[in-house]
């Protein structure tokens, strides 16, 4: 299946929620996409209340994720993707959908991802302190992820430099302040959102990870 190119992207950004979502059915997201569903066009931003939602930047992309209980096996993962997506450049737009929202997806085939997620939820005396130590861990990994795959899809140096210079090193001190607060190990609990090699294989040599 042939990749989408940058001509039917502006397409799409001309186009009406129709042609957008045709757009997104055009994508090729590889064999082994792990979504059942690949991505759904909303104009709007809708939280489903039994979800579990991870943002894009500036709230242009949300992967949904919604565990069974009890034993957080998943039972729906979806991709959404917002209007405001359509504004950004056309490398960014695909780094960001292939390449960090879809990696999330693939923490999440994890059990022990799953069971991360499950903690947070019973998390109930310090919910908002999990939840951002839950995000930040997930996200370090699916930024680096979108770092290596410059070759497929290089952002414009000075989106490069947000990601490597400030997005990068914040999550970074973000983690460590929040894992010492909750007294839990941060190079464990990264371990455990990795992805198989290859992938994540550069989030493991930067933090000496096994």
């Amino acid at each position: 299946m042939a990749q989408v190119t940058e001509a039917d992207y502006k397409t799409a950004q001309q186009g009406d929620a129709k042609v957008r979502q045709d757009f997104l059915d055009a994508i090729d997201f590889g064999e082994n996409c792990p979504l059942k569903e690949r991505a759904e066009y909303q104009e709007e931003i809708k939280i489903a209340p039994p979800s579990i939602s991870e943002f894009g930047s500036l709230t242009i992309m949300k992967f949904s994720l919604r565990l069974l209980y009890p034993d957080w096996n998943i039972g729906e993962q979806h991709l959404y993707i917002y209007r405001t997506a359509f504004h950004l450049p056309f490398n960014n737009f695909m780094s960001f959908l292939l390449h960090h929202e879809v990696h999330h997806a693939r923490q999440n085939q994890k059990k022990d991802t799953r069971t991360f997620v499950a903690q947070m939820i019973l998390q109930t005396a310090e919910f908002a302190l999990f939840e951002n130590y839950r995000l930040v861990t997930t996200e370090v990994p699916a930024y680096l992820n979108q770092v290596v795959n410059q070759d497929e899809f290089p952002l414009a140096s000075s989106d490069l430099e947000l990601l490597t210079q400030k997005k990068v090193p914040k999550y970074e001190r973000k983690m460590r302040q929040l894992a010492e607060k909750l007294g839990r190990d941060w190079r464990a609990d990264l371990s455990r959102v990795l992805c198989p090699s290859p992938f994540d294989d550069v989030v493991r040599e930067r933090y000496n990870l096994e």
